[in-house]
């Protein structure tokens, strides 16, 4: 594990590189590793870079905050394999007034490009609540503002399948909630059961957005649409509140 060298003043462009190792258990029955993996690392990974900034667990919880993924966008290059190295490097690339956008690429150990994830942090307090980001955040990095990541409310067309999707008690974090990285397996699992996309193909690009949290036990109703470039999913918890939004497109 490697980082900026260390001086006093701003650090123009922040970042950490962690080694990861595919494991049996993250990769699906092609030997590639599950999309949502990459994902689930890009979060491990920032949160080992925010803590050699200074700014571990222990700092968040005595100012009652923490960050939440409001968004993400997966883009598989070549998915690795079972065994396989990784450098996983993670940058941050952009702030707003209560956002903050992470750069995450994967790369073999020959240096080549298997992954990058894009995700849009946002600062909360402990009510759940937008903060916004303090001082000491802006005086590591000067960067510049970006849109935040997207995804269409709906489909050009009727739904193509609605498909019930349990969120299992292996998925909930340690914040209470589905983590993030599990939705990627529930677009899957959707798409799968819908017969609209072979979801183990090498080079694809999935984005997400959050509306809310789904709790262990909840059962999602993910509503599948068909897309031009790809397709569109809506997740809806019990209630038909609108969890989250995603879309996976070829690459």
């Amino acid at each position: 594990m490697s980082g900026p060298a260390g001086s006093a003043g701003p650090l123009a462009e922040p970042w950490i590189d962690v080694d990861y190792r595919v494991r049996f258990d993250e990769a699906g029955s092609d030997g590639r590793i599950h999309a949502s993996v990459l994902l689930a690392w890009a979060q491990d990974a920032a949160w080992v870079h925010s803590t050699s900034l200074g700014f571990d667990r222990a700092w968040y919880a005595r100012h009652g905050l923490t960050w939440l993924v409001r968004g993400a966008e997966v883009v598989v290059v070549d998915a690795p394999s079972y065994g396989d190295g990784v450098v996983v490097r993670t940058e941050i690339v952009g702030y707003r007034r209560v956002l903050a956008r992470r750069l995450t690429t994967c790369r073999s150990p020959g240096d080549e490009t298997l992954a990058r994830i894009v995700t849009d942090w946002a600062l909360v307090d402990e009510r759940g609540r937008p903060v916004r980001i303090p001082e000491d955040f802006g005086r590591l990095v000067c960067v510049p503002s970006f849109d935040p990541i997207d995804v269409p409310s709906r489909g050009e067309d009727e739904p193509i399948g609605n498909v019930a999707l349990a969120v299992r008690a292996r998925d909930v974090d340690p914040l209470g909630h589905a983590n993030n990285a599990a939705y990627i397996d529930y677009v899957d699992e959707a798409l799968h059961r819908a017969g609209v996309h072979d979801v183990g193909r090498a080079s694809r690009t999935y984005r997400l957005i959050y509306r809310r949290p789904a709790l262990g036990g909840t059962t999602l109703s993910v509503a599948v649409f068909r897309q031009r470039e790809g397709a569109l999913l809506a997740l809806r918890d019990e209630a038909g509140a609108e969890i989250a939004r995603a879309s996976l497109t070829d690459d």
